[in-house]
């Protein structure tokens, strides 16, 4: 009667650590499971001793990446008991196991150890270890995760394998609706997608769906909705529509769970943004006023949210039709009057106002810079947290601007960029696009005398030399080009000394860092004297005036990334002597010491 209790006790206890959820749990529960195998104790575990256990490691993955191993080591402790005999269950809950793993090798763990299923079944050797529709399912979702080349195929000869199973006879190998829909997102999610194989699986599908009673569901339509968004281009958009009226149809048809929900209309919106459709502003619109009446309709799950004003939001970015800005602050107006009355999921987020924002910033209008900085004056009202692309924003809009002097404001943004992120906001740290932005305010500026010319360029110099001794990043090559802009026009052309004391060493400076992109050869060509471009580019170029990326050596655009691509710039340049490189302060020592006031 006491083994009798003790059992119970111990066994009770593995059960309470499998279901607490606590990080510790499995190994609690493998460390009594590991009591009641000592020959030494009166009491042996039994099959649900090793199943929870087994359970208890499956809940402690992905956390634990030795969760998988850990409960196949307990499953071969079990068979190896003769007092015990695996059954599916423990089997299962270990190809569970693998199944949420994110070992590369999981899919074919998973896979192998269903084979060892099968065999012990056909064999004899174990008749409890019968292989089900869930160990089948739990396979080809483990196969469904990788990106591994050919899990699809893998996926979908498992699903073959439990049809041809299933019509011999074996009701236990029935495929369902998961089944089928994992192997369409095999075919959709990996890293070598193909939707017409998905698309043919999702027919056989609809083909079984009535014979075999089976409720088709709106996964598998989602997931090729989702493959073929990610190509981009027209085609997938039209496939895209042609599902989304296929499943519209079913729907009305009775087939209540083929529906298109908030996941299906966000994935077809960045579809048409992907695609860079000539009217995707209006197949976003006419998306949304869709989901409205379906709303209205009894369908509120279809509100429209955040996300779906967000891809409407961005569209207008790069829209070409009229005053795009001037509509996309419309709908940000409406979605904060909606989150005013009510529906919380049209809040506006920090991204609705940036869209808004450099909507304005390339819109070209005449007050594009007050009416972006309106907008970021409105986040703050609202208690929206601002970031560094909020407010980089605003500064480009003024550096775009035509306002004379558009470098201090824009340098009085930068200003309270630092302030605020040395109290403590990090969200708004600057960066070099924000000093970059600067000097581009700088060299399209337009000083009307020579005192305010030469405070402009006083403010480009204390730029760059601030960027290069800040922790706010690096100068790179379009901040040298654009800083070569700002010399050729604010500094006169007469002054050829001021030119050769601030152009050489900002030159070399670029040379060091690897940052000489087109940019900087193009504006250099414009801001030195004749004499100093002749003596910088003299050893290359072949005696030619136009100096291109081919000709100069490849330490000097090394880092270099063009387009933001991180795409380094071929060169087939004959080796050349390493040029004598000035410091860091280069700058510092060409220049007077100055400070951005």
């Amino acid at each position: 009667m006491l083994v009798l209790n003790l059992t119970e006790g111990l066994l009770y206890r593995i059960n309470c650590w499998s279901k607490s959820g606590d990080k510790s749990a499995a190994k609690r529960a493998t460390k009594i499971l590991s009591y009641l195998e000592d020959s030494c104790n009166l009491i042996n575990p039994d099959e649900y001793s090793y199943t929870t256990t087994i359970d208890a490691w499956a809940k402690s993955t992905p956390r634990d990446p030795e969760a998988p191993h850990k409960a196949e080591a307990i499953l071969t402790r079990m068979e190896n008991n003769p007092d015990v005999t695996p059954n599916t269950i423990a089997y299962n809950s270990v190809l569970n196991c693998w199944a949420k793993s994110s070992h590369p090798e999981a899919p074919r763990r998973a896979e192998a150890l269903l084979r060892r299923m099968q065999y012990f079944h056909q064999t004899g050797i174990n008749q409890n270890a019968k292989p089900d529709k869930i160990s089948y399912n739990t396979v080809i979702m483990a196969w469904a995760k990788s990106d591994e080349k050919g899990s699809a195929q893998s996926a979908e000869n498992l699903l073959n394998e439990m049809e041809k199973n299933y019509k011999n006879g074996n009701v236990d190998m029935k495929p369902s609706v998961f089944s089928y829909n994992s192997v369409v997102e095999a075919w959709t999610r990996s890293k070598h997608p193909n939707p017409s194989k998905g698309e043919k699986v999702l027919e056989r599908l609809l083909m079984v769906a009535d014979k075999e009673d089976l409720e088709v569901d709106s996964y598998g339509f989602n997931s090729l909705i989702h493959a073929h968004a990610k190509t981009g281009t027209k085609d997938s958009t039209a496939k895209i529509e042609d599902i989304l009226r296929k499943m519209d149809e079913m729907h009305e048809s009775g087939k209540v769970k083929v529906r298109a929900d908030i996941y299906t209309y966000t994935t077809i919106m960045d579809a048409y943004v992907k695609a860079g459709m000539p009217d995707v502003i209006n197949k976003i619109i006419n998306l949304i006023h869709e989901m409205e009446r379906k709303v209205e309709s009894g369908q509120s799950d279809l509100t429209p949210n955040t996300l779906c004003y967000n891809f409407l939001l961005g569209a207008f970015r790069n829209s070409g039709t009229n005053d795009p800005a001037v509509q996309a602050e419309a709908w940000l107006e409406r979605m904060e009057k909606e989150y005013r009355n009510g529906n919380q999921l049209a809040k506006p987020d920090v991204y609705s106002y940036n869209h808004v924002i450099s909507a304005w910033t390339y819109s070209g209008a005449h007050d594009s810079a007050m009416r972006a900085e309106a907008v970021l004056k409105r986040m703050e009202e609202n208690g929206v947290k601002i970031n560094s692309f909020s407010y980089n924003g605003v500064m480009n809009a003024w550096s775009k601007s035509k306002r004379p002097r558009k470098a201090q404001k824009v340098l009085s943004i930068l200003r309270g960029m630092d302030a605020l992120y040395k109290a403590g906001n990090k969200d708004i740290r600057p960066n070099a696009y924000t000093y970059t932005t600067l000097l581009n305010a700088c060299a399209f500026s337009s000083p009307d005398d020579v005192v305010t010319r030469s405070r402009v360029l006083d403010i480009a110099l204390a730029a760059l030399e601030e960027l290069e001794c800040s922790q706010y990043g690096n100068p790179n090559h379009v901040t040298y080009g654009t800083f070569l802009k700002a010399c050729a026009n604010l500094i006169a052309a007469e002054d050829e000394e001021m030119k050769r004391l601030i152009v050489e060493p900002v030159f070399n400076k670029a040379c060091e860092d690897g940052q000489v992109g087109e940019l900087v050869l193009k504006q250099l060509r414009s801001a030195a004297p004749s004499e100093l471009y002749e003596k910088l580019v003299r050893d290359i170029g072949n005696g030619s005036r136009s100096i291109t990326l081919r000709d100069i050596p490849p330490e000097w655009h090394r880092n270099v990334k063009e387009n933001g691509r991180g795409r380094r710039r071929s060169s087939n340049v004959r080796q050349l002597k390493h040029r004598e490189m000035p410091k860091r302060s280069s700058v510092h020592r060409a220049t007077k010491r100055r400070h951005v006031k």
